[in-house]
């Protein structure tokens, strides 16, 4: 099952109006995969154009546009707690360059 949470953000990257969502996926296990799906306003609507995989058992606090950027603050879990959010992952700024997300910080 996938969700749609309220952690969401609409503005404008490199002038086109712009949005990202965070969506969740439960597949009935334990895990719960955190994806940012970018959207791009066209003529015929709002489009899914690109998605990135933020982890599983994350926790995402925000999600917004900075400086041509869709930055999200969100904590996962270490290396040696794989079930814990202890982690603080800080802000992970995410951009597109011509094809798929890159991670830039």
């Amino acid at each position: 099952m996938v969700t749609i949470t309220d952690k969401r953000v609409v503005g404008s990257i490199k002038g086109r109006e712009t949005g990202a969502v965070v969506l969740v996926t439960s597949l009935g296990g334990t895990g719960s995969f955190f994806e940012l799906a970018l959207l791009s306003k066209g003529t015929n609507g709002w489009e899914n154009t690109d998605t990135i995989l933020l982890g599983d058992r994350v926790k995402v606090y925000s999600v917004r546009i900075e400086n041509d950027l869709i930055v999200v603050a969100m904590t996962t879990h270490g290396s040696n707690d794989p079930a814990l959010l202890s982690h603080d992952g800080g802000d992970k700024a995410l951009y597109r360059q011509g094809q798929p997300f890159c991670a830039c910080r």
